[in-house]
């Protein structure tokens, strides 16, 4: 940690102990971290048909529970995927498309 991180860091726990607030810090550093997370991963959702409004709620709450992930989600219609849905977090790929699945079947013949 850099000296002008560790005096911040310093004065931020100055501060809520002072005000009787230190019982907070657990919450305060994990919202700091859905936020700085939320602004440096780009989430990409495709799927070939358009997901409802239920299922972009569902989705969201899948990825905030399981990664953490609260960042703003994009949601893209892609046809050739067939059915199923691709999910890039940064540079990382889920492919649950039937597209890949075929794509997989046709290596394996």
């Amino acid at each position: 940690m850099s000296n002008q991180a560790a005096t911040v860091a310093d004065g931020i726990m100055t501060y809520l102990r002072k005000e009787n607030l230190a019982g907070l810090l657990p919450e305060i550093l994990s919202e700091l971290q859905k936020k700085a997370g939320a602004e440096k991963v780009q989430i990409l959702v495709e799927s070939a048909k358009p997901f409802g409004q239920k299922e972009q709620e569902e989705i969201e709450q899948i990825l905030a529970k399981n990664w953490n992930l609260t960042g703003k989600i994009n949601y893209q219609t892609e046809p050739k995927l067939i059915g199923g849905m691709k999910i890039s977090i940064g540079d990382k790929v889920l492919d649950l498309s039937v597209k890949a699945r075929l794509e997989k079947v046709y290596e394996q013949i």
